[in-house]
């Protein structure tokens, strides 16, 4: 079966927008992969050639890797790189794209390297990912480092009859928990143990590639997006269970990532979508007018979120946002339920909501309008006992008044706010 890889785009859509801005900044030309090294460190690849900007993309230095044409891209640093070729080898440059040497090749006739990352929570964990050396329906070959890719060890994951690897679809957390798609109806394959056992799960989202996997850090909660068409799947139990969700766009969509610690997620098809609450809701991100978006990654540092994204006219624009969602104040447990008044209040665009849990369990905090519209889904997931914050920012939305609830098994309250801009 054959691999989608070249993606082209004509997205519409009309949900609300993000306050944070992706602006231009430069232009790289054609791209199969991007990695975000820091704020200003980017490289890409295309064809024979991997790019390097050391400056947010205003400015980009080609190197020519070659001879086989490259599909995969991890940059450690300004200096050092992993690229991976249609030929299964993985070639690394410690002195900024100059010179090249193989480290890593997944033999046989079919070897072809699909992905190569490094765990944003651990990057001293990283893995490759090829496909079956003997060709379609064998094992995937996977390569996994502990020590910055000081060694590797050599495994495999299991396919389908007739299948192979996905191209940008592999995700990993740890050395324990890690996983892809596969080029064909929705599939992809999860361990949990370190490839000891392997959970093999249908996404629901019809028959395509899958082109891109993510999971939370805390591995409960994850999404699948596959070439075509308006559903994405997630699951909340580690990917034991999948459901569709219809983001009411029936356009490619190519990547998404999860900003690691955070309940926030990007997405490409076309033009970028944000979530802030693990997927529930989503909404368009302001990208200067341009679209025909592929391929987004992203580093955190603090609280500050710094993206790049690369359009089919190779135009590339960046992103600083911030994280914004649920965070833990205190795991001391609370003597009871208590839900506070916002604050500020009233607000201009941002605020924040506290409340405390004195046991574990399923809580919802959800923001309605004055006619009981929903707005937004802050928070729907189990959590700890403990005193947790999360912020709703009201950037598209009319001054007015608003009402915030939260929900669990045994506690129920709502409070009103109110923005006024």
């Amino acid at each position: 079966m054959n691999k989608i890889i070249l993606f082209t785009f004509c997205c519409i859509s009309t949900v609300s927008q993000n306050r944070a801005q992706w602006t231009a900044v430069g232009n790289v030309g054609n791209t199969i992969d991007i990695s975000v090294v820091n704020a200003s460190t980017i490289w890409t690849a295309y064809n024979l050639n991997v790019y390097l900007s050391t400056n947010g993309g205003a400015n980009f230095t080609s190197n020519f890797l070659g001879p086989n044409q490259l599909f995969a891209v991890w940059g450690i640093s300004a200096t050092t790189c992993y690229a991976g070729d249609q030929e299964g080898r993985v070639s690394i440059t410690t002195n900024g794209g100059l010179n090249w040497q193989v480290v890593l090749n997944a033999g046989g006739p079919e070897g072809f390297i699909n992905d190569i990352v490094f765990s944003r929570t651990n990057p001293m964990i990283g893995m490759v990912f090829s496909d079956p050396p003997t060709g379609a329906g064998g094992n995937v070959w996977l390569a996994k480092t502990t020590n910055g890719g000081n060694s590797w060890s050599i495994g495999s994951g299991p396919t389908s009859a007739g299948l192979v690897g996905s191209v940008n679809s592999l995700m990993i957390i740890d050395d324990q928990f890690y996983g892809y798609g596969l080029n064909g109806y929705s599939l992809v394959r999860i361990t949990t143990n370190g490839g000891t056992n392997w959970l093999s799960q249908n996404l629901g989202t019809g028959s395509g590639d899958v082109t891109s996997l993510a999971f939370s850090s805390d591995k409960m909660s994850g999404i699948g997006c596959r070439y075509f068409g308006q559903n994405i799947a997630k699951t909340t139990n580690t990917g034991e269970n999948w459901i569709t969700q219809n983001i009411g766009s029936s356009q490619a969509i190519v990547q998404c990532k999860w900003i690691e610690g955070t309940d926030i997620i990007y997405l490409s098809n076309g033009l970028i979508r944000k979530s802030t609450d693990r997927g529930n809701t989503w909404n368009i991100m302001t990208t200067g007018g341009l679209t025909n978006i592929r391929f987004i990654d992203f580093y955190k540092s603090g609280n500050n979120i710094y993206g790049y994204a690369v359009a089919i006219s190779g135009e590339v624009l960046k992103l600083i946002d911030n994280v914004m969602g649920i965070q833990t104040i205190s795991s001391e447990i609370p003597d009871k339920f208590s839900l506070s008044q916002n604050y500020p209040n009233p607000f201009n665009l941002t605020t924040n909501i506290k409340f405390q849990i004195p046991k574990s369990g399923f809580v919802k905090l959800t923001v309605f309008d004055v006619l009981g519209k929903e707005i937004q889904v802050l928070i729907n997931r189990q959590l700890s006992p403990g005193t947790y914050e999360a912020d709703f920012e009201g950037s598209s939305l009319p001054s007015g008044v608003y009402y915030y609830k939260i929900e669990t098994d045994v506690y129920v309250e709502t409070r009103k706010m109110v923005l006024l801009k």
